[in-house]
């Protein structure tokens, strides 16, 4: 897998690079860690942690190449290939102890991701990130949102409000749902394409990724973003 803007790469370049991607990053940073301890205690000199430094760096890279930083609004992904991850938001790293170290790391989410669950100010941005970066990375042809804010109204997805000025099949019912009926009725249909699916489909399946890799009738990919919860209670 490639996005657009990536120049044709050897298979074995790619897989390399995946490969890295698959290194749970919090190993990475506990190798940290523990380096900056050493040098800090035994007195060695930073250059100590140029191995350690040099592995997080590459994981960095092989992360923006596959799915970049958003700089502006993000391309659909037209193609019918799954990501393997999803990359969202930003992980503020500091040194310890004195050490002149500080760099921000790509957090990155399995695909398909489990619910996630953000209690904060920055919930909205979240959202809206990771939104975008669904659009970006899974087959549109494949895909369906729903989108809930019960809350502010639609408001916090202000960032999707053009998509559904362009007829997008892929955003469920073409528009943010806020009133309790119309949530119920999507809460309905998702519960009902599940049940469906996990007695009838993915008998003997690990998930909906592995049952996607082995048959050519792909299930689409129904994700749910949920703003607004407890107004509903």
């Amino acid at each position: 897998m490639k996005p657009k803007s990536m120049k044709e790469k050897p298979r074995g370049a790619m897989m390399n690079i995946l490969r890295i991607k698959m290194i749970d990053a919090g190993n990475l940073l506990k190798e940290l860690d523990d380096a900056l301890d050493k040098v800090v205690a035994k007195k060695e000199p930073e250059s100590f942690l140029k191995p350690i430094v040099s592995r997080i760096e590459d994981y960095q890279k092989s992360i923006r190449q596959i799915q970049a930083q958003f700089t502006d609004a993000p391309k659909f992904n037209e193609t019918t290939t799954y990501p393997q991850f999803l990359s969202c938001g930003l992980l503020h790293v500091r040194g310890k102890n004195g050490a002149n170290m500080e760099f921000l790391l790509p957090k990155v989410y399995p695909f398909p991701p489990k619910s996630l669950y953000i209690e904060h100010e920055k919930d909205g941005q979240f959202l809206r990130e990771m939104l975008m970066r669904l659009l970006s990375s899974t087959p549109l042809v494949q895909l369906e949102v729903v989108l809930v804010d019960a809350l502010s109204l639609g408001g916090i997805f202000n960032l999707a409000r053009r998509l559904l000025d362009k007829d997008n099949d892929f955003i469920y019912q073409k528009r943010i749902l806020t009133e309790s009926k119309e949530i119920e009725e999507a809460l309905k249909h998702l519960y009902e394409y599940l049940k469906v699916n996990l007695q009838e489909k993915l008998a003997g399946f690990r998930d909906f990724a592995h049952y996607n890799e082995e048959k050519e009738d792909r299930l689409p990919l129904k994700a749910l973003f949920l703003s607004g919860v407890d107004a509903l209670s």
